[in-house]
């Protein structure tokens, strides 16, 4: 968990020049697997994820265990099912975090026919003698950026209800944790009255917990 914090918090421009020693050092320079190599593991992605499984019961899995489904069967079957919403919504973020993305494939693709679009664009601004012709910089921006937007549309529910889905989960384990202790409150207000004062103390403690992590966020 340290590791994953630690490469959330060092920039991905503090490491250009190791990544482009090691890509040189690997003979992929001016190919497009150099690009996107430093980018297959994601530290973002990872905390996502594991947020994504841990709010997943585990009598689920238990239950797919006891059927007989071994691991692999169970994380086929049992939690990509259940956070599909959360691998769209990486899958949204990353794709447009890397289309985006202009200085990295400028310092390792040379080739013309190999530059992505955000160099090509850069490029096509600088094409003419007389200054950038702002109309057709215009359009080709838009022609870049549509692709973009098609597949925002295309998942715009299910990128949405994973965005809904931390909110959607805790009120209700809130109300399932209070409707507990008033009923056990209930039971204890004249036998126990120092257990019933604990009691709303912890829920009251509960429902303020959630409430400033929501304001954190």
């Amino acid at each position: 968990m340290a590791l994953i914090m630690v490469q959330i918090i060092i920039p991905a421009d503090v490491l250009i020049l190791p990544n482009y020693t090691t890509l040189r050092q690997l003979g992929l320079l001016d190919t497009l697997l150099g690009v996107m190599i430093p980018f297959f593991a994601s530290s973002m992605g990872l905390l996502l994820l594991r947020g994504a499984y841990k709010s997943i019961p585990s009598a689920i899995a238990d239950a797919a265990r006891i059927d007989g489904a071994g691991i692999f069967q169970t994380l086929l079957n049992v939690y990509i099912p259940s956070t599909r919403a959360t691998y769209v919504a990486f899958a949204i973020c990353s794709i447009s975090t890397h289309w985006n993305n202009f200085l990295w494939p400028m310092i390792v693709i040379n080739s013309v026919e190999k530059r992505p679009l955000t160099v090509g664009l850069s490029l096509f601004a600088k094409a003419s003698e007389s200054g950038p012709m702002w109309a057709k910089v215009t359009a080709a921006t838009l022609i870049v950026m549509l692709p973009l937007y098609v597949l925002f549309c295309c998942f715009q529910r299910v990128f949405v209800s994973s965005l809904n889905r931390g909110e959607s989960i805790a009120p209700q384990a809130v109300r399932q944790r209070g409707g507990r202790l008033l009923t056990a409150m209930s039971k204890k207000r004249w036998t126990n009255p120092p257990a019933c004062c604990k009691m709303m103390l912890a829920a009251v403690r509960g429902v303020f917990s959630y409430q400033g992590r929501r304001t954190c966020k």
